[in-house]
């Protein structure tokens, strides 16, 4: 069984224990001199979260189950954590409070696999992988691993635009790094990244819309009080009341 560890993690539903946690970037050369690609994962397939640095491989029950979403760069765990255990609620409890400081890794056999060289370096291209579990773990063989944010319900609202601010200047910086990157090889980016930052462009004109202060409203010849003064010296003339 082999291992390799990547991040960042999103906790998506503090209450289901729901997270997302990227556990493989595609075209890196990692710490092993290993090369993923896109295709080696299949999108959908089922996965156990394992107990804390693998755990589960020694006997420790699994503490969660979820999918592997397949992205344009990277492969990504969408699960949930078992709540209603102990080991499952401790290990979430940790993966939450650790923040950026966290990392994710997955176990997995190799099923197909070419040598050649990346970079000028020797790699080896991971083409199929069979992979089954994921893992929180201490260290692994990632490259920039961390964590962008940690949602909990309950949070101020100040607090959720700093998470939010804080996500987006790491997907401006990623961004740049991956577009470099395909230019390089004279490429843009996907369609799936391209329709997805589109979208985030869209909330973002959306909140800048928040940010308009209302048009005041036309003045009128008087104010309030002195409308209502109006009315109450009329309903006095009315009934031979002193104004």
């Amino acid at each position: 069984m082999n291992t390799k560890s990547f991040g960042p993690i999103e906790v998506k539903d503090a209450a289901a224990g729901e997270v997302e946690a990227v556990f493989s970037r595609f075209g890196v050369r990692d710490h092993d001199g290993d090369v993923t690609l896109k295709e080696a994962f299949t999108h959908g397939h089922p996965v156990k979260i394992s107990a804390y640095n693998h755990g589960s491989w020694e006997g420790s029950l699994p503490v969660g189950k979820g999918q592997i979403e397949v992205h344009d760069d990277r492969a990504v765990l969408k699960g949930r954590f078992f709540l209603n255990t102990t080991a499952g609620r401790e290990t979430f409890e940790v993966v939450k409070e650790l923040g950026e400081l966290g990392e994710w890794s997955y176990g997995f056999t190799v099923a197909d696999f070419e040598q050649g060289e990346f970079e000028g370096k020797s790699a080896r291209f991971l083409k199929k992988l069979n992979v089954y579990e994921v893992s929180p773990v201490l260290k692994g063989a990632g490259i920039g691993t961390q964590t962008l944010s940690v949602k909990s319900q309950g949070a101020s609202f100040a607090g959720q635009c700093e998470q939010v601010l804080t996500a987006l200047q790491e997907l401006t910086s990623r961004g740049a790094e991956v577009l470099a990157k395909r230019r390089e090889a004279g490429k843009g980016l996907g369609s799936e990244s391209r329709d997805l930052l589109l979208k985030v462009s869209d909330e973002l004109e959306c909140l800048k819309h928040l940010l308009v202060e209302p048009a005041p409203e036309p003045e009128s010849e008087g104010s309030d009080d002195e409308l209502l003064r109006e009315y109450l010296r009329w309903v006095g003339s009315q009934h031979g009341l002193a104004s």
